[in-house]
């Protein structure tokens, strides 16, 4: 929610809200990967929840590890200043 509220609220630092992402989707996945050791400790097969909790975990960690790089280099863009190129600006 934090983050959603960076983007809305200062729309031009939205690289601001980067670590927030990832941080939510390391929780997402988190909550995944329980309740697939739930659904694995019950006995019903349950094929589509599996699947569901296969795809949220893909999800997650595709959306967390973009928003770390994000960051990364948004913070390393912003360490280096607006003239960052070979000829000094």
């Amino acid at each position: 929610m934090d983050a959603v509220g960076i983007a809305l609220v200062l729309p031009g630092l939205w690289l601001l809200a980067m670590p927030l992402v990832s941080v939510a989707a390391i929780g997402a996945w988190g909550l995944a990967a329980q309740r697939t050791l739930a659904l694995d400790a019950s006995p019903a097969p349950a094929p589509r929840r599996r699947r569901a909790l296969k795809v949220a975990k893909a999800a997650a960690l595709t959306l967390g590890t973009v928003a770390a790089v994000a960051a990364l280099f948004g913070a390393l863009l912003m360490l280096l200043g607006p003239r960052w190129g070979p000829s000094g600006g």
